[in-house]
């Protein structure tokens, strides 16, 4: 539990693995927007496969039970294990390099579309957007079909000078296409634009679940709740959610609203603190 502050120390690697990392009143934080953290910095979240154990206090369980109170609800105000978690006054910032080439003053990109179309087979991306991702960095490119198995994730082996070719570790399984498909009716016309997303995985900053997640499917969880602040950019989230367990999430913000009174319609939860910028979520459940 964290009721001071927590930093994490830019001038080396950092790993933090917990059970329960939960921010009441205090602050943990690795780098700011202003100042992103520069060094690799993993949370992990790997407490066990159980539910209902972290027992919520103060404005956190006001809220849930003046909600349920209000919604004739059965929401619980206890929140499992793997949990990293702010409320009642507490704030989580983690800001990781915007994309691991790029300094705050270049307008960077963690993802753009195919400028054309790359065949079964093929090394290369051609790109819409010039953007700064490094050799090793992890891709997604979305899949070009109804089938969402044909979303692939690749490998940097090398970026052009211009930062529009990316060339890959490995040839693509599947065809992702870079198409314009426009319709006319009377004097207006639509264009459906189909070319294939690609997006960077990889961040310097990551919050994870347990090594198992994979064959488990309990991973960890990030909740914000009642009077807690969460300020997040250019970070990654894998092996995260607890697959069909209500309210157990990668992320999510939990009754931040908690009327005075059972039933009362005083609205006195804010969220507007909180941000969310440049996140991968990859490879969770729930």
């Amino acid at each position: 539990m964290v009721n001071g502050e927590l930093y994490f120390d830019d001038t080396r690697d950092v790993k933090l693995v917990s059970k329960y990392v939960v921010v009441i009143g205090g602050k943990l934080q690795a780098g700011t927007a202003a100042q992103p953290y520069q060094h690799n910095a993993v949370i992990q979240l790997t407490g066990g496969a159980t539910t209902d154990s972290y027992a919520l206090s103060g404005l956190a369980a006001t809220a849930i039970a003046n909600y349920n109170a209000t919604h004739n609800g059965t929401l619980k105000t206890v929140i499992g294990t793997n949990l990293l978690a702010a409320m009642n006054g507490g704030t989580i910032d983690l800001h990781g390099r915007t994309d691991n080439d790029c300094s705050s003053s270049q307008n960077c990109t963690t993802w753009t579309r195919l400028a054309s179309t790359a065949t079964a087979g093929s090394t290369t991306l051609s790109l819409q957007q010039a953007v700064t991702w490094q050799p090793g960095n992890k891709l997604v490119i979305a899949s070009s079909t109804l089938d969402p198995a044909q979303a692939e994730t690749v490998t940097v082996a090398a970026r052009s000078a211009d930062g529009k070719t990316i060339t890959l570790t490995a040839p693509l399984t599947y065809k992702h296409t870079s198409i314009s498909t426009c319709f006319t009716k009377a004097s207006a016309s639509r264009c459906v634009d189909e070319r294939s997303e690609v997006g960077l995985l990889t961040h310097n900053i990551k919050v994870t679940g347990p090594d198992d997640t994979p064959t488990t499917h309990f991973g960890g969880q990030v909740a914000i709740l009642a009077g807690g602040t969460l300020r997040a950019s250019d970070i990654e989230m894998y092996n995260m959610g607890q697959q069909g367990v209500l309210g157990r999430y990668p992320l999510h913000f939990h009754i931040m609203t908690y009327p005075t009174t059972p039933g009362g319609n005083t609205n006195t939860g804010d969220a507007s603190a909180s941000s969310v910028t440049n996140v991968s979520l990859h490879d969770n459940f729930n």
